[in-house]
């Protein structure tokens, strides 16, 4: 394999990834299209699992708290 086909390969393996991410990001950019038109917001975190809290030595393993957000007076 000489240098010529190796800089003709990367080159080509470059200009695909260009081709890859202007792809990705014109798909990003039509499911933006298409939120705003639908009325969905994009930016709202939705439900979020809650997670065992576990604290050593104070026997309370396992107890589960809301996870509603920061103004929760629970924690």
């Amino acid at each position: 394999v000489n240098v010529g086909e190796e800089k003709s390969k990367g080159l080509q393996t470059m200009i695909w990834g260009i081709v890859a991410i202007f792809v990705m990001v014109s798909i990003w950019g039509l499911v933006r299209i298409l939120q705003s038109t639908l009325g969905i917001r994009g930016d709202e975190a939705g439900m979020r699992p809650s997670v065992p809290i576990i604290v050593p030595g104070t026997g309370q393993g396992g107890q589960s708290q809301p996870t509603i957000g920061p103004s929760n007076s629970n924690r």
